[in-house]
């Protein structure tokens, strides 16, 4: 059996429709299981980083107390993580400083994936940049981008759930950097939509383009191949909007 932890959360609630029967949702108040070794454990649930959000005593509970007492009950199950592209660019704040504590509890003990920016499906936060950046540039909504000189990479939640799938009952804990290569600025998206979606300049957007450096490093990861955004999937996105 497969058991998300956060199902009703954007992740958790993508792997949920997913996986359907062959998954149970746990709540964080809910009682756990009996978990069997046969079992994958999926820990969706996160106390996320907000600015000027930031309860100490939840996030200690939800990013450090919640994964020890999993790891400690799990009775030999399978276990995912998931941690954040944030714990390296803002390493400082208390969401960072938290799951950062888990990652070093849970590690060889469970696959540990880092995301980036994950994008796509019904189930995405009406607030995650991609998915409001193509109904603004599709609709001509006015859309201002408050970062313009954030390198990042876009990944489809699709390929997410595919990574995840083929790890389900592998106990061979592996380190993953989803969303890794050389990072893309947003400049490179909001041409991709320009020229080969929108057809006509994006003056609804207000945005100056960052200069990029040519010379910027790779990611280290496992499965590079993984790497940035794709642009069937953001063709996806956009004709399901």
């Amino acid at each position: 059996m497969i058991y998300i932890i956060g199902a009703r959360g954007y992740i958790g609630a993508s792997l949920m429709d997913y996986f359907g029967d062959e998954a149970v949702g746990v709540g964080r108040a809910d009682k756990f299981p009996t978990f069997k070794p046969e079992d994958t454990i999926i820990n969706c649930s996160s106390y996320g980083w907000i600015p000027g959000q930031e309860d100490v005593e939840e996030a200690i509970k939800t990013n450090i107390d919640l994964p020890r007492k999993l790891e400690k009950i799990r009775n030999g199950a399978t276990m995912i993580w998931f941690g954040s592209g944030m714990q390296r660019a803002r390493p400082d704040n208390i969401y960072s400083l938290t799951k950062n504590v888990a990652a070093k509890v849970l590690e060889g003990k469970a696959h540990r994936i880092t995301l980036y920016t994950i994008y796509g499906g019904k189930w995405e936060p009406r607030h995650r940049f991609m998915g409001t950046f193509l109904k603004a540039a599709k609709y001509g909504t006015p859309y201002i981008i408050t970062t313009p000189s954030t390198t990042r990479d876009f990944v489809h939640i699709d390929r997410l759930l595919d990574t995840i799938k083929g790890l389900i009952g592998d106990k061979s804990y592996q380190d993953i950097d989803f969303g890794c290569g050389k990072p893309r600025g947003l400049s490179s998206v909001c041409y991709y939509v320009e020229e080969n979606l929108a057809g006509k300049p994006l003056d609804n957007v207000k945005y100056k383009f960052p200069q990029l450096d040519d010379g910027l490093e790779e990611y280290g990861a496992i499965r590079p191949h993984l790497a940035d955004y794709f642009d069937e999937d953001i063709k996806k996105e956009w004709d399901r909007i």
